[in-house]
């Protein structure tokens, strides 16, 4: 069962719709570090019941201060915890219940998949080498499935291969489904993982099954039920599988 948590937070205040971050990559990097510590620093919850303040936490539908934050230990979670938008859609879910066999297996059998430990290691300064490089590595299993043509003021009685802009006409190519370079150059670190992870991937997809709203649900499902050629995603109800290790990224 997942705690449901109800808020103001309206999605489509043009407050929230703001790309609040930076542009500029330096200035991007100054303000993620700046909100990553007040994200840190953020106002600790204890129990479900304390979270009931987030429904106080968005005046008129978004932050009044823009560096606020509330801290929501896994300790605080039960089992599942939803909180959802103004309007009743999904905001973010999460999910603790995982079976203690699968949970102990998940960090052994990474590194199984990865010929080894090396990748974890968390490489202090020395006096030698104060800034020596943590290690990271980041790989993209992934389907490609949506592009930035959107088509809302199009014809809609023409079929988008006959579709002209100007001279131009539309690149058809780019529409079909196709998958990522990693899934090529690493295939045999995919099918390791595959293997090693397959009932974690259906657990999670049960999972989502009951506590997705049941038409976000169907939207993954579709999505991941149409690829080329019959092809089967492995991480249904998605289409890509992303191992981030040492990721810290910027605001995007």
């Amino acid at each position: 069962n997942a705690d449901i948590i109800k808020t103001t937070y309206s999605r489509f205040h043009p407050t929230n719709a703001y790309f609040s971050a930076r542009h500029d990559q330096q200035e991007n990097a100054v303000w993620t570090k700046s909100h990553r510590r007040n994200a840190e620093l953020g106002s600790p919850v204890q129990s479900v019941e304390e979270l009931r303040k987030l429904a106080y936490f968005y005046p008129g539908g978004h932050k009044l201060l823009e560096d606020s934050y509330i801290c929501i230990p896994m300790t605080a979670v039960d089992s599942g915890l939803e909180l959802q938008n103004d309007d009743g859609s999904l905001m973010a879910f999460v999910c603790t219940a995982m079976p203690k066999d699968l949970k102990d297996l998940l960090y052994p059998s990474l590194v199984a998949c990865l010929d080894g430990p090396d990748l974890f290691s968390i490489w202090l300064p020395s006096p030698a080498n104060e800034n020596l490089p943590q290690p990271f590595d980041c790989l993209h299993f992934s389907w490609y499935n949506r592009y930035t043509t959107k088509g809302n003021d199009a014809p809609s009685d023409v079929h988008p291969y006959e579709l002209c802009l100007g001279n131009s006409r539309t690149n058809v190519w780019q529409m079909l489904p196709y998958t990522s370079s990693d899934m090529a150059e690493y295939g045999q670190l995919f099918d390791r993982l595959v293997q090693a992870f397959q009932d974690v991937f259906l657990w999670i997809g049960s999972a989502l099954q009951v506590h997705l709203p049941e038409a976000e649900y169907s939207t993954l499902v579709q999505v991941a039920e149409s690829l080329p050629g019959n092809v089967v995603s492995h991480v249904e109800p998605f289409i890509s599988l992303v191992v981030n290790i040492n990721a810290q990224t910027a605001a995007h």
